[in-house]
């Protein structure tokens, strides 16, 4: 894959397996399995690689300026430069939206436990969620200040 401009003139020559629309600036690539390396990177509007190919997966596009990660099994989030905001430390994550970023960790019972993190967790070393986590499952975003969730009826002790 690769892109055109509007006037249909070919802007970057297809070199991706799959290749997703520019947000902020950049766009993820995937390099695909068959080439051996099955890694996922961000070019600019040029085509340069602002971010070689390293992770396992670039889910979705920026939100709030973060994307999430994966690499190892874990999930962290990475901002437009490709540099790691929030480390892979999680079983899960999703988009940012109105300041919280959804992440979960997998309990005893090999349940997502869904929880928040916000703002400050993203700019400062307290990495800590302001929402526990004591949700098996949270909507995608924020709709006027709300999300939906899913809550667990496990006694705490038993997560």
């Amino acid at each position: 894959m690769g892109y055109i401009d509007k006037t249909g003139s070919l802007v970057i020559t297809p070199q991706f397996i799959q290749a997703f629309p520019f947000t902020n600036g950049v766009a993820r690539f995937w390099t695909g399995a068959f080439v051996g390396l099955n890694k996922w990177g961000l070019i600019d509007r040029s085509g340069k690689e602002t971010l070689p190919p390293q992770f396992d997966n670039i889910v979705n596009d920026f939100h709030e300026g973060l994307a999430p990660f994966r690499v190892g099994g874990k999930w962290g989030f990475i901002d437009i430069t490709g540099k790691i905001i929030i480390p892979a430390r999680f079983d899960g994550a999703r988009d940012f939206s109105e300041g919280f970023g959804r992440v979960a960790v997998r309990s005893k019972f090999n349940l997502f436990l869904w929880a928040s993190l916000t703002e400050v967790a993203r700019s400062s070393s307290n990495r800590n969620s302001k929402i526990p986590a004591i949700f098996r499952k949270a909507s995608h975003g924020f709709d006027d200040s709300m999300a939906k969730l899913v809550t667990l009826t496990l006694p705490e002790n038993k997560l």
